[in-house]
């Protein structure tokens, strides 16, 4: 079975920009906590929205941890 999951990320903007979190130290946070959570939710498959810069997606993607179902 494939898990597919979309999720708007609410503004995952880089910091300093007109929608994005005032400093680093926030957007880690907020990235670490969605990376903990698609994590858990382990998806084959994320569809997000919402999403800044393709930067922005590879510091999320690089948060979240590997599992994989044998």
């Amino acid at each position: 079975m494939v898990r597919i999951a979309t999720w708007n990320l609410e503004n995952l903007f880089a910091p300093g920009g007109q929608a994005g979190p005032e400093t680093t130290v926030e957007f880690d946070a907020k990235a670490n906590a969605l990376a903990t959570t698609i994590g858990r939710m382990a998806p084959d498959v994320l569809a997000a929205q919402e999403v800044g810069s393709p930067c922005t997606v590879n510091s999320l993607r690089s948060s979240v941890p590997v599992t994989r179902a044998e």
